[in-house]
């Protein structure tokens, strides 16, 4: 599939400001991440050009669409890295999804989506008492639900979930890590959405 040049510069152009908003914040509150190395940046590249290839399987404007998409990668990549999900990258892009689209004719719908996902990441906060689970991950559980609407939203948390216990049995059976241990979730949310996207029919 040929990845159109121009959706790609313009997904690559808004993730760049999206980090560069994200390194702002971190190192405003004295927070030194390994953001700018190589590993989180081919991440984000390779995370762009799914987030072009895969733009047909919601009806979202463009870009409404990008705007979340970079959101979600810009939030994996400073999690794996520096522990944080942060609001000044997923508050501000949800709610300029919600408020776009509430005016379009896909209504309330994202709006819906939204309150469903991070409403039930909340409730397994609450269940968990904040261990495993952060405020941050409910909130970026709320952009994946504007972006996926309620239904699949859930079902791409649900795989989140699954992808996530995976790695987790895996380092654990490998040695590498121990049940005590807690990983950065935003990455699975993320892996969640593109495996459930990459399904979903075009």
């Amino acid at each position: 599939m040929m990845i159109p040049l121009v959706d790609f510069g313009f997904g690559t152009a808004l993730n760049t400001v999206l980090l560069g908003i994200a390194i702002w914040e971190l190192r405003r509150h004295n927070i030194m991440a390994n953001v700018l190395t190589a590993y989180p940046v081919i991440g984000l590249f390779f995370w762009t050009l799914a987030e072009v290839a895969l733009r047909n399987r919601v009806d979202h404007a463009p870009l409404v669409y990008t705007v979340l998409m970079g959101s979600i990668g810009v939030s994996a990549v400073t999690d794996q890295t520096a522990g944080y999900i942060l609001d000044i990258v997923t508050l501000p892009s949800c709610a300029f999804a919600i408020v776009t689209e509430t005016s379009s004719a896909a209504g309330f719908h994202p709006l819906i989506g939204a309150f469903a996902v991070s409403g039930a990441m909340l409730v397994l906060y609450t269940i968990t008492r904040r261990r495993g689970l952060g405020l941050g991950d409910v909130k970026l559980a709320a952009v994946s639900g504007t972006l996926l609407g309620p239904q699949t939203g859930l079902i791409s948390l649900g795989v989140s979930f699954v992808l996530g216990g995976c790695m987790a049995g895996l380092l654990m059976l490998s040695g590498r890590a121990s049940p005590k241990m807690t990983m950065p979730f935003a990455p699975y949310i993320a892996a969640g959405l593109l495996t459930v996207l990459t399904l979903a029919p075009a």
